[in-house]
C-alpha cells in the first residue's frame, strides 16, 4: 500500500467564541489586594542558563510556595540597550514593601538542572515593577 501524497490542511469551518465577564463585580478588597502587587522581571545575561520556574517565600514564612513556570518576554518588545541580547523573564507578582526570597529552577546547555536562590528583596510601593539581573548563578541540587 503506497503513501498518500501530503496535502496542506485548510480551514473549512470557524466558530467564533466569546466569553462574558463575571456578573459579580470585584470587591474593593480584591482591587486593594491587586494594587499591592507588582510584577517582578529578571534580566538573564547568561546565555548558557535557561530559567524554567520560580517560587517565592515571604520573610518570616517557614517554606517556599509552589513552583510556577515563568514567561519570557518577546525580544521585539524590548528597547535597544546594553541588555538587548539578554532574555527578559516575568517571574511573577509579589507584594510591595514586603521582603521576599525567590528560588529559580534553571538548566544549563546540556540539560543539567538545579536550583539557585536569590538575595532577599522588596519592591517599594512607588515602583511599577521590580527588576533583577542574573549574571552568575551557582547550581545546587534541590
Amino acid at each position: 500500500m503506497g503513501k498518500r501524497p501530503y496535502s496542506t490542511p485548510q480551514l473549512t469551518q470557524c466558530n467564533a467564541i466569546s466569553f462574558s465577564l463575571p456578573s459579580e463585580p470585584t470587591s474593593e478588597v480584591d482591587e486593594a489586594s491587586l494594587s499591592r502587587m507588582r510584577r517582578l522581571y529578571l534580566v538573564n545575561l547568561r546565555s548558557d542558563i535557561t530559567i524554567v520556574a520560580a517560587r517565592f517565600r515571604v520573610s518570616g514564612a517557614t517554606g517556599f510556595g509552589d513552583w510556577h513556570t515563568v514567561s519570557e518576554l518577546l525580544s521585539e518588545s524590548r528597547h535597544a540597550s546594553q541588555y538587548s541580547t539578554a532574555r527578559w523573564i516575568l517571574l511573577g507578582y509579589v507584594l510591595v514593601d514586603v521582603e521576599v526570597e525567590c528560588q529559580l529552577e534553571i538548566y544549563d546547555r546540556v540539560g543539567v538542572g538545579g536550583v539557585t536562590p536569590t538575595r532577599k528583596f522588596s519592591i517599594p510601593v512607588s515602583l511599577r515593577y521590580g527588576l533583577a539581573v542574573l549574571n552568575g548563578p551557582t547550581l545546587r541540587s534541590d
